[in-house]
């Protein structure tokens, strides 16, 4: 099938009758054939002009998404190629005019329909410059139907829910289009059976932490414990998570510090998600205050600067809670307990009520304890 492709396209070419050299090329008149030459040159460049008008991205991106610009470069290797196409054709057509020698008209037909072996490669430029125009084609369709499902609404590529999607299906076309490209340009899949043979091999043994990494992050990306925006605890790493792709995930700290974890390890790691069903988040304050301090009164006031909190939860499930944890060497240790609407202001929040514990007990004379040592010095006669 691909053998009449190029032979179609060598009819184009006038490369028709590659397979018997004629015996003669008659040459026109030199004032006719550089009239003809300058003819050919300028429509060449007019053909190139307007394929340039009609073959527009942005123009056709502005019908399909008016508000977004993509730059695809299988629109470019298409346009390339075709031009390349449309080159070979009114060179060769002049060649003729000029009354090249049939040998060397024979010899160029042959070599870009039937090409030549490099190393046990065949390379035959007709068939690379059609197995290029198929891979983009094979891609640019891809891409335009899903700007074409996003402008219906039906599908949105930047969707946190069908990013697997696109990805895995993105990858499943790109591999088609570079098949369908090698089978075009008449690579022999025998040999490519032995590489890919090969390269199970170098999975197995030297790229299995890669695979491991992919296949953890298509899982990720589909079941989402953890999504971009939530607030994580990774290895004793907080922070927000910021990006997931198919080989690691990037949290930024509390710190501003960017750390890189491979996938393969989020899936054998326990993870604290603090936004996973809800943004709701338990904070504690810890005091200590002197021995002898009424511990009624102490409860009392921790439980007030609680409720007086506009961002602390007062419902039955949530209300705050004094704790009495234990009874140190120089002081009791008090714990108030809250619960907290948004996980995100857990700090801030915390730092509020601490400010309010040191104003209400310096108002309501209890003492915060340190601790205290006495000291004996005996002195010898």
């Amino acid at each position: 099938m691909l053998r009449i492709l190029c032979s179609i396209f060598a009819v184009f070419l006038p490369l028709a009758s590659y397979a018997s050299a004629p015996s003669v090329t008659q040459a026109k008149p030199f004032w006719q054939a550089s009239l003809l030459t300058v003819g050919i040159v300028v429509l060449y460049v007019l053909i190139v002009h307007l394929g340039n008008m009609i073959l527009n991205q942005q123009k056709i991106h502005s019908v399909i998404m008016p508000n977004k610009k993509y730059e695809f470069v299988e629109f470019k290797i298409f346009k390339f190629s075709l031009y390349i196409l449309l080159a070979g054709w009114f060179a060769l057509t002049l060649l003729q005019w000029w009354g090249v020698p049939v040998l060397v008209l024979y010899y160029i037909k042959s070599l870009l329909v039937d090409g030549r072996t490099v190393y046990g490669i065949p390379l035959i430029p007709v068939r690379l410059i059609i197995a290029l125009m198929i891979f983009s084609i094979i891609q640019m369709s891809w891409k335009y139907f899903l700007l074409y499902l996003s402008k219906v609404r039906k599908f949105d590529p930047e969707a946190d829910t069908q990013v697997v999607i696109t990805s895995l299906l993105s990858y499943v076309v790109l591999a088609i289009a570079i098949l369908c490209g090698l089978s075009a340009s008449g690579v022999d899949f025998t040999g490519l059976a032995i590489v890919a043979g090969a390269l199970s091999v170098g999975i197995g043994l030297g790229l299995q932490n890669i695979v491991n990494n992919f296949v953890s992050g298509i899982i990720l990306l589909i079941e989402k414990p953890i999504k971009p925006g939530d607030r994580v605890l990774i290895q004793g790493k907080e922070g927000f998570v910021k990006k997931i792709s198919f080989r690691y995930t990037r949290i930024i700290t509390i710190m501003k510090e960017n750390v890189i974890i491979p996938n393969s390890d989020l899936m054998s790691t326990p993870i604290i998600n603090y936004e996973f069903d809800e943004k709701i988040a338990k904070l504690k304050c810890y005091v200590g205050v002197a021995y002898g301090s009424d511990v009624e009164q102490v409860k009392h006031v921790l439980l007030n600067l609680a409720i007086k909190h506009p961002e602390v939860l007062r419902d039955p499930v949530n209300e705050p809670m004094v704790y009495l944890v234990e009874f140190g060497e120089s002081n009791m240790h008090f714990e108030l307990v809250c619960v907290i609407a948004d996980v995100n202001r857990k700090s801030m929040i915390t730092s509020d009520l601490n400010f309010m514990i040191v104003k209400a007990f310096k108002e309501n004379n209890i003492t915060m304890a340190f601790p205290q040592r006495d000291v004996y010095i005996k002195q010898e006669a």
